[in-house]
């Protein structure tokens, strides 16, 4: 692993000298501001995941992805040879209480504390917009 971090290093060092070498060749002058190399197709990502984002917010969270990513990036250079894998923080299992079944006394108060209710239910807003229908084989499964 420690090998493919140092070919992927020389790769990208290699990389950045034939673009500079480039450069030269077609006579750019060094003296202007470099143009900022995105780190990932930010755009590309909101369309993939379908996320609409106000044009007033966007560069907000271009920025804080790029953050993100970046600190990846350190993570990504840390020498971990010899490092095992865990799983916990602490080398200690975690001490859990017995597993074991108890009947809950205060149902009243929990539905006593519902904002609005109808009987002993809870009525919550409306979330799904559009009626599901269920097949008449899908409901003798659910019985």
């Amino acid at each position: 692993m420690h090998e493919i971090k140092e070919d992927k290093q020389n790769q990208m060092q290699r990389d950045d000298k034939n673009k500079e070498d480039r450069k030269k060749d077609k006579g750019e002058d060094k003296s202007k501001p470099e143009e900022k190399e995105e780190l990932f197709d930010f755009e590309g990502i909101l369309s993939l995941a379908q996320i609409d984002i106000p044009l007033d917010k966007k560069e907000e969270f271009r920025k804080q992805v790029e953050e993100i990513v970046r600190f990846f990036g350190t993570i990504n250079e840390l020498d971990l040879e010899g490092v095992e894998p865990t799983a916990w923080k602490f080398e200690e299992s975690q001490r859990l209480r017995d597993d074991t079944p108890k009947k809950f006394e205060n149902i009243k108060g929990i539905i006593d504390g519902f904002p609005k209710r109808r009987e002993r239910f809870a009525v919550v807003p409306q979330v799904i917009s559009e009626k599901i229908e269920i097949s008449e084989e899908e409901e003798k499964n659910k019985k």
